[in-house]
């Protein structure tokens, strides 16, 4: 036998309402989630990593300058230049006042980072005080 249903309620055909496949929007949302900030990490790790190494090399770069320019004046910038260079970094400039050398280096970011961030730059200077 059939029920029948109260007058005062107004019968309505409700479609059924599914869930099916909310998990796998879920996860892909996740993992797309997580693709982006290994992505990131990468990205900032690499400018990361061509900074030290800029500074590493502009560091050294002063320091054999500065070593020469005691001894051999002309030859300073050059001795920098080998030392940035022998460090991944190519020099952008040398200036000389007296026995202090201060120099420029660049050095490329290389990797996922390389088409997102700019070669890296750092100053150093060196000599008596």
């Amino acid at each position: 036998m059939r029920r029948l249903r109260p007058v005062d309620h107004p019968t309505r055909h409700r479609p059924r309402r599914t869930e099916r496949g909310a998990g796998s929007v879920l996860i892909l949302t996740v993992i797309g989630a997580l693709l982006m900030a290994t992505t990131v990490t990468a990205i900032i790790a690499g400018g990361q990593a061509a900074r030290r190494q800029a500074a590493t090399a502009a560091d050294l770069a002063a320091i054999a300058g500065a070593t020469r320019a005691g001894q051999d004046p002309s030859a300073a910038c050059a001795a920098a230049a080998a030392i940035a260079e022998a460090n991944g970094a190519e020099l952008s400039s040398c200036t000389l006042h007296g026995l202090e050398v201060e120099v420029q280096v660049r050095v490329p970011v290389r990797g996922v980072a390389s088409s997102w961030l700019p070669p890296q730059a750092r100053r150093a200077r060196a000599g008596p005080r």
